[in-house]
Parts: structure tokens; sequence; C-alpha cells
């Protein structure tokens, strides 16, 4: 529904709107917007009205001045915006009130709008505006879901703090409702709206929303990480926004279905908006696919390196413990029945622990106990907050189930705590995870046998010469990935 023209050569009109309307939109929002540099004219024109001053005779309100453009224009035959007598129009209107005649350069970028108008939309883009008042185009607009303890969620952190650390204002917009745990560690200056806390409105309204703060802004960055919302925002109108600023959105792997074939909808969305972006992505499968299946090189796509840090109490691979732990949000996605079934079917004396947030259907009815309770050697020891918060030192080993991945969280602070990792070979996690040394990776990603040969064959095999290589090549690893890089990584991506 979003109509525009921006073109510094030669004034463009992709579809003709009515006069009124025109003036309608950009005298009540466009002079609101920027109060600070333009003149109010409702102010203005009671100002003068109360001194008893008119520029014309007709004009003695707001809606007698746009009764007397209409009359004027209605005598003239002119009803519609067009290319050819635009500025003409805009002189006929100026005879009836001055201060209607913005400058070229203004009337060049002027967006038009054609919606309907209504109280909670205008509400909600006054609150935004409110927020980046003072920072004209400085500023970065930022779209997540939310911020809760996982790897897409971490990547987030890293990214707009490093803006903020470097002085840059950030708008963090959160597009979905969801209680965000780490809402705590971001930058002190950076700003945060929460589209779902504030009034109803439909997606389409905030994309003229935000639209309309993009045209009339021209923030320095728009970046989507994982956000539906902003990637379909993107997928419709990359061509306008890249206009007006910089377009980046993050990804970090195609998903599959449960057949394992891709879903249909992130590769299309890809495909549409791989010219207008940078696509940004923290592993090298993912950004090798992207590279060869939508045809771009390394200008469009760039990788980041998330930083492993020392758990406050790393594990003894030394020591055998018996015990395997599995640690994530216990939903359908996480291939929950496949992982009960690989520990289900370890070999006698190896314990395995769950532990993760209830969610979808195992949250109802006490679905996942009773999955559970069937085997004496599976259980499950309710939520985490943060990996920091389990005891590892008690665990031998990961087990990670997963269809597609980028470089999941869980698989980076497991090596940071030196626990053997037994895990798909999806995503980013080949990067981290060697193979034999600190981990091994299970090629078909559902073959519940090979998981359950690998873990076994862990405790069969397990001597403290390669639990001591495992400990040296952890510790390299994350001298490679550290804070420091991941900041270098985002200046260059910024740059």
């Amino acid at each position: 529904s979003l109509e525009h023209y921006n073109d510094s050569k030669k004034l463009r009109v992709i579809k003709k709107l009515p006069i009124p309307h025109t003036f309608k939109i950009y005298m009540h929002e466009q002079y609101a917007v920027f109060r600070k540099l333009f003149i109010n004219i409702n102010k203005v024109i009671k100002r003068r009205f109360n001194m008893g001053i008119s520029i014309n005779p007709m004009q003695k309100s707001f809606v007698d001045l746009q009764n007397a453009i209409n009359n004027r224009l209605a005598k003239e035959n002119i009803t519609t915006i067009d290319s050819e007598v635009f500025l003409k129009q805009w002189v006929k209107a100026n005879e009836f009130e001055p201060l209607i005649w913005p400058t070229v350069s203004q009337i060049e970028n002027m967006p038009i709008y054609r919606y309907k108008s209504t109280s909670n939309r205008a509400k909600v883009y006054y609150d935004i505006c409110k927020k980046v008042e003072n920072w004209g185009s400085n500023y970065n607009i930022v779209f997540i879901p939310w911020l809760i303890m996982g790897g897409a969620d971490l990547v987030t952190l890293e990214t707009v703090n490093n803006f903020a650390n470097k002085g840059e204002n950030v708008l963090l917009v959160f597009t979905e409702k969801a209680k965000s745990e780490w809402k705590d560690k971001l930058h002190k200056n950076i700003l945060t709206y929460n589209l779902k806390d504030n009034l109803p409105l439909k997606d389409e309204d905030y994309n003229d929303i935000f639209i309309k703060l993009i045209l009339n802004t021209k923030p320095k960055r728009f970046v989507s990480i994982n956000s539906l919302f902003a990637n379909k925002l993107l997928r419709d109108y990359s061509k306008l926004l890249r206009k007006y600023t910089k377009l980046y959105t993050y990804r970090f792997s195609l998903p599959k279905d449960d057949r394992g074939m891709y879903y249909e909808w992130p590769a299309n969305f890809y495909n549409s908006v791989i010219e207008d972006t940078i696509m940004v992505t923290d592993n090298n499968v993912s950004s090798r696919m992207y590279q060869l299946t939508f045809g771009r090189g390394n200008k469009n796509i760039k990788k980041i390196e998330m930083p492993i840090d020392n758990h406050p109490k790393p594990n003894n691979p030394k020591k055998v413990k018996n015990r395997v732990l599995w640690a994530s949000r216990i939903a359908p996605d996480k291939l929950v029945l496949e992982s009960i079934e690989i520990a289900s079917k370890l070999r006698p004396g190896i314990e395995t622990d769950f532990y993760g947030t209830l969610d979808g259907i195992y949250s109802k009815d006490d679905v996942f106990n009773s999955l559970i309770n069937r085997y004496t050697n599976v259980h499950y020891k309710g939520t985490f907050n943060g990996f920091g918060s389990i005891d590892v030192s008690r665990y031998d080993l990961l087990l990670f189930v997963s269809r597609s991945e980028g470089t999941p969280l869980i698989v980076l602070e497991s090596v940071g705590a030196n626990l053997f990792v037994v895990a798909s070979k999806v995503g980013g996690i080949p990067d981290i995870i060697s193979q034999g040394i600190n981990g091994t990776l299970i090629e078909d990603p559902l073959d519940i046998g090979a998981y359950v040969n690998a873990i076994n064959d862990f405790y069969d095999k397990h001597d403290v010469r390669k639990a001591e290589l495992q400990i040296e090549h952890n510790a390299k690893l994350m001298q490679q990935r550290t804070v420091k890089k991941i900041e270098r990584c985002l200046d260059k991506i910024y740059s």
C-alpha cells in the first residue's frame, strides 16, 4: 500500500494520488516529525488569525487553507499529482500559503503514502519518533524476535553492544512477545521498543510505520537478526529501503522440515533480497550454501565467529562419570523423541540428564515425564538459568541432535567446559568440533544407532591421553575465538 518517489535528477511518481491527500500527509506528518526543523503551519495560521492577519482572504483556518487549495486546483481541473505538472501545482498552492513551498531537495525525497490513518497507528509512530528525534540519521535500527539464552541472541548482543560501545545510537525493536532473559546485558545507551507490548496493530500497519520512519530519518543501518517481521519487510520493500539505508540480515541456517527438505519461505526470502542486502552468518557451511545456492560472492555474504568462554567450573575429562548431558528447549523441533531414544539405548550404567523449559506439546499433561519415565537411565532435571548454572563436572559429554543449525551456543559452551560433544554434522558444528578429538560428528542427523555407537565408543576407548588432547585442543580453540576477534569481524562488516 506504500507508494513513493525519490529521484535526484527527475521527479518520478509511481502512482497518482489526490492532491488534498498529499497536502494533508505532507503538512500533518512531515512537518510534525521534523517540528524542530520546519515551521508548524497550524500554529502559524492560528497566530496570524488571532492577529487579524491573513495571507489570503479565504484563509482563516487550516481547513479554509485546504478548501482554498482544493477549489483553486479544481478550477484548473487538476485532481492528481503528476510528474509533468507537479511543480506547477505546488506553485498554485503557494499562492494561498507561502510556507507550502518545500525546497527542491525536499520535494525529491518526500515520501507519499496512501493508507487509512488510525489513532493507534499514529500513537505508535509518534512513540517511536520520540525515541529517535534527537538522532537525525545517526542511528541503527535493529529488529530481533527476543533476547533469550541462545546462539542467535549472543550474536545480537555482540552486534548491538559493539555499535553502542563505539558511540553509535541503537533502536532495538523486539518483534515477538517473549521473556527476554538477556535484556539486562544490553548496553545502557541502547533504546528498546517492543511491538507486542504496545497497541495492537497488524503487521501491515507496522510496515507503514517503519517504512515511513526509515524514509523520513534515513538511519545508517537496518539490521534484521532472525526477525520474521523484519525479513518480510525486506522481502517486500528491500528495493525501496536500500535507497535510504544500508540493509543487513542475519541468518544462520536454512531450516529443514520433518522430511529433511528445506523450508520454502526462507529459501525464497534469501533469493528475493540477496541483491539488496548484506547477509551475515556465523558458520562456514551456511556461508558456502548461500554462495552456491543464490549465486552470490563474499561481497554480499559475511561470516562472524562467536567467542568461546571458559566455564566457571569446567569438567575434568580425565575422570569418567558415566553421565550424558542434554540441554536445550524441550520442543518438537529439538528432536526430543530421537534424543530420548538414543539415551535409552546406551549401554548399562550410562545415565542421561535432560535440562530445559518444556515447550509445545511437552508442556501439557505431563507428556515429557511420561516419555522418559519408561526408562530408568533417563532423567528430567528441570529448567536451567544459562549453561553456567549446570554443574558440568558431573558429566562427560553433551548429546546434541538437530536437522539444521547455525553455531549452537550450547555446543560452544560445552567446548568451553571441556565436555566431549556427540552431535549432528550440521551448520557450524564442524567449525568447532574436530572428529575424534573434542567430539564425534554424526553424518545422518536421524541415525539413532550412530549416536548410540559414538557414545558407547567414547566410554569404551576413553583414556587419559585422549582427555589431555581434548583439553589442549579446546584451549587453542578458545584462543582463536575471542570477543576481540568478533569485534574485528563486526567492524569489518559494518565499516
